[in-house]
């Protein structure tokens, strides 16, 4: 490794100052602020009955995505350590975040009936995922697949075979991951209720379309990562004239919303849509 300043500098970013935030925050209860915050955001009424039940969720899903992504963010400055030798797909932040987003999943999907109350409740109203997210969240990332894939087929011919390879590799994990998804939304809203209590049914609702909405953008996550992955296939490199415009406007467009997604995921926000159940009545009937 060399001992100039750029090259310490790459070095102690990447590899030390960001994965000190993530253990910070995984073992970090979320502020005050950020509590009210997400309670404005949701239009949830914090009380002393529902307020540690929020900060405890949120918490440990944010916990689990720190953690997940913790070991991965050494490989963006190995290159530094181990020479050129070291594997350049690897070698990049994209292991880390892929990290992050699947310890969000695995954060909803491991949440046990235990942890949410002693004495299990359902509600009479029946609950969808299409309750708490609109529905072009749920339908962009598979028109995104769709696309990649209709790309991917009649451009086959025209892609050397080893970017072909990692183009549909790209996809298929894409399809995967919105799968996956799609499974933990649904798993989501079958949760049993927390309370019977109107004001902790509120919380209980609100954290529901925060963890879909977390759901919904990972799977964006897929549909834009498996378009750059078909588009850039076709790219020539270095890219000139017309598919210089073409890989930049492709850039430009998923990167934007890549980091929306991914935003909607580390500020634990919904995507500004959900039914609001009658709480009086699914008190009652509790």
């Amino acid at each position: 490794m060399d001992t100039d300043v750029a090259s310490i500098s790459w070095f102690v970013v990447p590899g030390v100052v960001v994965p000190a935030v993530f253990v910070v925050l995984a073992f970090r209860s979320p502020t005050p602020r950020q509590v009210s915050r997400w309670a404005a955001a949701c239009r949830v009424t914090l009380t002393a009955n529902n307020e540690e039940l929020v900060r405890a969720h949120l918490g440990r899903a944010r916990r689990y995505r720190s953690v997940a992504s913790f070991p991965f963010w050494w490989l963006y400055p190995a290159p530094l350590l181990f020479g050129a030798g070291f594997p350049e797909a690897l070698a990049s932040p994209i292991p880390a975040l892929f990290a992050y987003v699947a310890g969000a999943l695995v954060a909803e999907l491991t949440i046990s009936p235990a942890d949410s109350c002693a004495i299990k409740r359902a509600s009479l109203a029946p609950r969808t995922a299409q309750d708490y997210e609109p529905s072009w969240i749920r339908v962009l990332p598979w028109v995104l697949l769709v696309t990649a894939a209709g790309m991917l087929v009649i451009g086959a011919e025209v892609v050397p075979s080893g970017q072909t390879l990692t183009a549909v590799v790209t996809l298929g994990s894409g399809v995967a991951v919105a799968s996956l998804s799609m499974h933990a939304a649904r798993r989501i809203v079958r949760r049993p209720q927390r309370s019977g209590d109107t004001d902790v049914l509120a919380a209980d609702d609100a954290l529901r379309a925060t963890a879909i909405s977390m759901t919904a953008s990972v799977a964006l996550l897929a549909g834009l990562t498996a378009v750059s992955g078909v588009v850039y296939a076709f790219v020539p490199s270095p890219p000139t004239g017309a598919w210089a415009i073409l890989s930049l406007g492709v850039s430009l467009c998923t990167g934007a919303m890549s980091v929306g997604a991914l935003l909607s995921i580390v500020r634990q926000e919904t995507w500004g849509y959900r039914r609001r159940h009658p709480q009086a009545v699914l008190a009652r009937a509790a």
